[in-house]
């Protein structure tokens, strides 16, 4: 997203998180395949998968803000 901040997404019992730089770690819910959505913050992420199905970014929706981070591995 930025130098300075990114995003971490995991799976923890099931649950999927995420976890932005400096911050707690809190689940997101899915709202279709590929959308999720925060209980805690009213912010949304949507997955982006390649051709091949495999998901190398997402977008934060957040403030009527839309930002894109790249997966790195």
């Amino acid at each position: 997203m930025t130098p300075d901040f990114g995003l971490n997404v995991t799976v923890q019992k099931d649950r999927l998180m995420v976890q932005a730089t400096g911050q707690n770690s809190f689940p997101v819910f899915p709202e279709t395949k590929v959308r999720f959505f925060y209980k805690v913050v009213d912010a949304e992420i949507t997955f982006v998968p390649n051709q091949g199905g495999r998901v190398n970014k997402l977008i934060l929706h957040q403030d009527g803000r839309d930002l894109e981070a790249l997966r790195k591995n």
